[in-house]
């Protein structure tokens, strides 16, 4: 009968080694027909077969492959064309399959299973109104090695992991025994009872088998581990960073142009005698003219720079927004963000360097009008001074 042995690993990825112990159940059903149409006469025989096995198999795991061996009983009615007899054996089973897991959750996995076993008869015997008991190398027509024989097993199993290291294995499976050479014998018997060169048997003996084992694994598995679509969606195993885009042209504001107003400084100032101004009102006037341009020119500087820190604020607040993204997992989305922040951050850096320039520029602007502006207050004083002196 067949085994599979239980102990795969829950993640394959992870390629480990098991090992363990368990018990199996199953049946047997033998439908054959059996033909021959020669010289002494024709043959048509059914023969059936309902067989109960169970046992015990340790079994070793490789993650793909398992190596089983199993003994078990067996207990079966037949029937050989009318002759009706019970009989009962021991076989020893050595199986190898292969399977392939799908991870349902991180204790549970699903896997099919595909593979042969090969089955020794060990104890073979067989009651009707005698008995028989047939041993190796028996003088008998059969031997006990007549009833070893092929099996093809296909099925599905499933793993249930109990802690980090033992689990609970259950598979559920079909076993297809192909032909012994207790039939081989028997197809010959008829062949020369009835003188038919190429007598027929039909049919096909198979059944299902349930195995139940608790396996032990070599290499503890981490029981919060994810499942590939979880991993994918929570906790990527690596982020692929793309290629940082293009950053946005940087948007200079253009410093405000300056065009200080013309200062006519006239060659001569003429002053008729019949309208000669007061000194103060003149000195009144040159130091409000110099203290409004100073003022005017003060004023722009101010409004030049305070354009600088809502820039800064800005890159800022753009720079916020990617750590945000970052964090929520929105890569991409995050770096566009960084991008469009160190355009801003640079954008700024370029705008206070050139609101410095154009500050600087006023201020020496300013200076000179005010050394131009006491220059004609001094060229002013004189020429009143000297239109105040008698000739």
């Amino acid at each position: 009968m067949f085994f599979v042995a239980a102990g795969s690993v829950l993640f394959a990825d992870d390629f480990a080694l098991s090992a363990g112990l368990g018990g199996l159940a199953g049946g047997a059903f033998t439908r054959y027909a059996i033909s021959a149409n020669g010289p002494v006469g024709p043959l048509d025989q059914a023969q059936t077969a309902d067989q109960f096995n169970y046992g015990a198999f340790a079994f070793f795991d490789a993650t793909y492959g398992i190596l089983s061996l199993s003994l078990q009983n067996g207990m079966s009615a037949n029937d050989d064309g009318g002759m009706l007899y019970d009989s009962w054996e021991t076989m020893l089973s050595i199986g190898l399959l292969g399977k392939y897991p799908f991870y349902l959750t991180d204790r549970l996995t699903l896997f099919p299973l595909l593979g042969m076993e090969y089955q020794i008869c060990l104890v073979k015997l067989r009651k009707n109104a005698d008995t028989d008991i047939f041993r190796w190398n028996d003088d008998d027509t059969f031997f006990l090695q007549d009833w070893n024989t092929f099996f093809v097993n296909l099925g599905v199993g499933l793993d249930v992991a109990l802690t980090k290291n033992f689990f609970i294995r259950s598979e559920l499976l079909y076993n297809i025994r192909l032909m012994s050479p207790y039939e081989e014998k028997f197809l010959n018997g008829i062949k020369a009872d009835t003188l038919d060169p190429n007598p027929k048997l039909a049919g096909l003996s198979s059944g299902p088998s349930i195995r139940i084992s608790i396996g032990y694994r070599f290499d503890p598995i981490p029981l919060t581990k994810k499942t590939p679509a979880e991993t994918a969606a929570v906790e990527p195993a690596a982020v692929l960073i793309p290629e940082m885009p293009a950053l946005p042209e940087k948007i200079v504001e253009e410093p405000p142009v300056i065009v200080p107003p013309p200062v006519i400084i006239p060659e001569e100032i003429i002053i008729p005698e019949e309208e000669i101004p007061d000194e103060s009102l003149i000195n009144e006037t040159l130091s409000s003219r110099v203290y409004a341009e100073g003022m005017r020119m003060s004023a722009m500087a101010n409004k030049s720079e305070a354009a600088v820190p809502e820039l800064f604020l800005e890159a800022e607040e753009v720079y916020k927004n990617a750590e945000s993204a970052f964090n929520d997992l929105r890569y991409e989305e995050a770096i566009e963000l960084y991008g469009v922040a160190e355009a801003l951050f640079e954008n700024a850096i370029v705008v206070t360097e050139e609101k410095r320039v154009v500050a600087e520029e006023m201020l020496l602007w300013v200076l000179q009008k005010t050394d131009e502006s006491a220059a004609f207050a001094e060229e002013a004083e004189n020429i009143l001074s000297e239109s105040f002196t008698p000739p």
